[in-house]
């Protein structure tokens, strides 16, 4: 269902063929969202002229059911757990042994690379000489550069969505660190948010830029480089106890 479709009886989300956009689907019921910051999946091959695709996810709160029902929603088959920890308290569902079992039964394949990808660094090249994580340094290791190609590779083979906890990619790694750092390696990269709605790199990077006050366009800077500044704030900061390192971790 595309938006701008009112007063069409829509069906329910298992029945659209996959990769088929859903506005909007909660506990109410199905709702538009009329946000021009959002596109439907079928405008978004279409600009990107069928290439490959690589997506984000939050399994936030979610009910398993509901988050699969995201993935099949939108034809992803295989999730790349980019958590450093795999588990949550919170939400066992999202524990690593319970989610590759409960995806591999609905016919999702699953890989954790939080050990590559993940948030928590081990690697003392991960931060400054004043003791700051810098996700800058990061991207430049070579556990980091390794766990991008296996990404790469299984695109060839999957169409992938990275997951971490956070539902809102602004502010989780899986943004300020791999997306950052992947959208010149990939074709098309895009975020799958908790309501079923596909948020654009693009559009995210222009709510990075209002997060830290930045302009959206300057006489002097060009929006990629004030894009650049924005992750520079938020991809480096001091962590003062092991669970701040990650704060995507786990959500009450």
């Amino acid at each position: 269902m595309s938006r701008g479709s009112a007063g069409a009886s829509p069906s329910p989300p298992h029945k659209l063929p996959r990769g088929t956009f859903w506005p909007a689907v909660g506990r109410e019921g199905v709702r538009e969202h009329h946000s021009s910051d959002f596109v439907t999946l079928e405008v978004l091959i279409r600009d990107c002229g069928g290439c490959v695709m690589l997506f984000t996810i939050g399994h936030s709160t979610h009910l398993f059911s509901r988050f699969a029902e995201l993935l099949r929603c939108h034809g992803i088959t295989a999730i790349a757990d980019v958590r450093s920890a795999p588990y949550s308290r919170y939400n066992p569902q999202y524990n690593r042994e319970a989610l590759k079992a409960a995806l591999e039964s609905v016919g999702i394949a699953y890989s954790h690379l939080g050990e590559q990808l993940g948030a928590h660094r081990k690697e003392p090249e991960s931060f400054t000489p004043e003791g700051a994580l810098d996700f800058g340094l990061t991207a430049q290791t070579a556990s980091f550069r390794e766990g991008i190609q296996r990404l790469k590779t299984g695109l060839q083979k999957y169409s992938i969505a990275m997951m971490c906890a956070e539902q809102d990619p602004l502010t989780c790694h899986r943004n300020l660190l791999i997306s950052r750092f992947l959208r010149e390696e990939v074709t098309d990269l895009s975020h799958i948010r908790g309501d079923g709605q596909i948020e654009t790199q693009e559009a995210l990077e222009s709510r990075l830029l209002s997060e830290c006050k930045l302009p959206q366009r300057d006489l002097f800077r060009t929006r990629q480089q004030l894009v650049a500044l924005a992750y520079e704030r938020l991809g480096r900061w001091k962590p003062t106890a092991p669970d701040e390192v990650e704060t995507d971790f786990e959500l009450p």
